[in-house]
């Protein structure tokens, strides 16, 4: 038997569904899941985990608060504590059973981490076990048939960087967290919880609190006219932009109150290109996705779900180009099907293909992109709003820059000095498929 290792259930069952097909069978052992099926004239057995089966803490002796010396502390020895004896069962049980195990958790740092758990606890039972691992940046049938048809060694190192971390943060937040709860008599409860993320997070959130609270709210006006030509109105505002002195800007409003005409002094216009987005990257993803009303947290969430229904790539990338092996025709060609992206499609793939790049090129993921249209009717409000976003993203980068021609004009009134602006869209290039 072959045993595949995933990160959730549903990519378990997404990948024993596409390897498997109709063979799939979803099979329970206590309160843990798996399924079962044969590719190749081999039985497989997927196993989903649930995220982390394992935890990172200090032997018991240092449970003590006031009796442990935190230098000890810095230096104590960290242990592995499964988390999940449900899995961890079946994972033993599965060990003895497998004669080749492939690890297809998400192919990040945090991934690699969660599989080789797995691996060792599975070790336990059978130490000499081969090993491989799949690497995928898309739940789609093409990408995961080419990972399994394509194993490659599991990277411990990768694995090891993330156990660092967890070992850093482990060491940082506990002596931390005691020395200043203990200094301040803050303990039980009441106690201070220190972090290496969430510390310097409260620090940035507190001099912005103070900032805010040392703000001085300053009264002002602004003196507009509203202004007609050719039987169209614009506003023009006057130069002087902020007055805070309420005497000046009464003056001033005096002065024009009632006016007639505007005299034109000056017309300047300037044609401006406007740059085309450069690929997602998570963290442009999830700024993007707020101005859809959803929070950071909410849109990942969102993002992966759309991952595991294989609509998107992995949506944890830093990359912002898209790799040589990435078929972007294919891609665009997919999104041709659903007349709403249509007509950008057909524009994009009469020319030679040449999208925009960020400056970062990393090897892990490619950027998000989309990989497959969803039935609009079959997801969520909020899943094809962030799926429509990554698409028009997407083809926004294939499209040209947009052209603009602002004009400033600089009008007297009754000696004082307006300004008007106004923006005019010459072509609208990638604005079209992404406004």
């Amino acid at each position: 038997m072959i045993l595949i290792i995933a990160e959730k259930n549903l990519a378990g069952e997404r990948i024993a569904q596409i390897l498997g097909g109709k063979t799939t069978r979803l099979q329970t052992k206590g309160f843990a899941k798996y399924y079962s099926f044969s590719r190749n004239n081999e039985e497989y057995v997927t196993l989903p985990l649930r995220g982390h089966i394992v935890e990172v803490d200090f032997p018991k002796q240092y449970a003590s608060w006031m009796g442990t010396d935190l230098q000890q502390l810095i230096d104590a020895p960290i242990l592995y504590l499964p988390n999940d004896p449900a899995i961890a069962n079946l994972l033993r049980e599965m060990g003895k059973l497998s004669h080749k195990v492939i690890i297809a958790t998400d192919a990040d740092r945090e991934g690699e981490s969660i599989g080789v758990e797995a691996l060792r606890i599975l070790q336990e039972t059978n130490p000499s076990v081969p090993t491989a691992r799949a690497y995928f940046s898309a739940m789609t049938p093409k990408e995961l048939v080419k990972s399994f048809d394509e194993l490659v060694k599991v990277d411990h190192n990768l694995s090891d960087s993330a156990d660092s971390r967890r070992e850093i943060d482990l060491v940082w937040g506990a002596a931390l967290t005691r020395f200043v709860s203990i200094m301040s008599n803050r303990m039980g409860k009441e106690f201070i919880s220190v972090g290496r993320v969430q510390t310097p997070v409260l620090a940035l959130i507190v001099n912005r609190e103070k900032e805010r609270l040392a703000f001085v709210v300053q009264p002002y006006w602004e003196i507009i006219a509203e202004c007609e030509k050719n039987a169209q109105t614009f506003e023009a505002f006057h130069k002087g932009g902020k007055i805070f002195d309420e005497k000046v800007a009464q003056t001033i409003f005096e002065k024009v109150k009632g006016a007639k005409l505007a005299k034109v002094m000056k017309v300047t216009t300037k044609k401006k290109s406007i740059a085309r987005p450069i690929p997602f990257d998570t963290t442009q993803l999830l700024r993007s996705a707020s101005a859809l009303g959803l929070a950071a947290g909410q849109a990942m969430n969102v993002a992966e779900s759309l991952y595991m229904g294989g609509f998107i790539s992995y949506p944890r990338t830093d990359n912002t180009v898209y790799p040589d092996p990435l078929d972007l025709r294919e891609l665009l060609s997919e999104l041709g099907n659903f007349p709403a992206y249509k007509k950008f499609v057909d524009e994009i793939l009469a020319k030679p293909l040449n999208p925009s790049r960020g400056t970062k090129n990393t090897t892990d993921h490619p950027p998000v992109h989309p990989t497959k249209v969803p039935d609009k009717n079959s997801i969520g409000e909020k899943e094809w709003k962030l799926f429509d976003l990554v698409a028009r993203r997407f083809l926004a980068t294939f499209l040209p820059d947009a052209l603009t021609e602002n004009t400033s004009v600089e009008l007297d009134i009754h000696t004082e000095p307006f300004i008007a602006t106004g923006q005019t869209i010459l072509s609208p290039g990638w604005k079209a498929a992404y406004p």
